[in-house]
């Protein structure tokens, strides 16, 4: 994950540059312990759905037609907002290039990879209760603005108690954070990946395998 995070092949590096793996190897063994996952989390029920609207328990609004069309026949709806701390930063800076590209691939796969094991838990209780979910949806997907997204996830939940913040340009603090939305219910749909909502989809290297966006 690390290496694909990196725009690398990692059966072509493995291959190719033996060293470079052995110093993202080394890399990742000093840096674990400056990991500091934490998540805020909250599901709200659906009151009202519409085409361009869903209204939620708590008086809470969504809004936007592709996020409603996404969320459609969800009767609940789980606000995440995650971080792996901001570890990795204080050790960013270094004039050694190469270790620096490896800090930046490790956050990236990290932030990732903490995605994943949350929809994995939200995925599982849902389905002790015989519900589906919905694919994650981001701010800044196609059809739902970052300012909107962002926005709307940070009234639902509260980013504080993860220790993310937003700042004036509605990018998160710390950096390698994540924020989205999933819906639960019985009859929800899911689209075939999450690329269809990416606006990189064009240029990603990594959309036909198991990936790090």
């Amino acid at each position: 994950m690390v290496l694909r995070a990196m725009g690398a092949e990692p059966q072509r590096v493995r291959e190719r540059r033996p060293r470079l793996v052995s110093l993202v190897e080394r890399v990742l063994a000093e840096q674990r312990g400056h990991l500091h996952p934490r998540v805020a989390i909250r599901e709200i029920g659906v009151r009202e759905e519409g085409r361009d609207r869903l209204l939620l328990e708590d008086s809470v609004e969504l809004r936007g037609q592709a996020l409603c069309r996404r969320l459609a026949g969800a009767e609940s709806i789980v606000a995440v907002v995650g971080t792996i701390g901001n570890g990795l930063e204080d050790t960013e800076g270094s004039s050694d290039s190469a270790q620096s590209l490896i800090l930046e691939g490790l956050g990236t796969a990290a932030i990732a990879a903490l995605t994943e094991s949350i929809l994995e838990d939200v995925r599982r209780a849902a389905t002790e209760r015989a519900l589906v979910t919905t694919r994650a949806l981001f701010p800044g997907m196609k059809g739902w603005d970052l300012v909107e997204g962002q926005t709307q996830i940070f009234s639902m939940v509260d980013g504080n108690a993860a220790g993310v913040s937003l700042n004036a340009s509605f990018m998160m603090t710390p950096r390698k954070s994540v924020s989205f939305l999933v819906g639960i219910g019985a009859s929800v749909k899911e689209v075939p990946s999450t690329c269809v909502d990416c606006r990189a989809v064009a240029h990603c290297l990594h959309k036909t395998k198991h990936h790090v966006c």
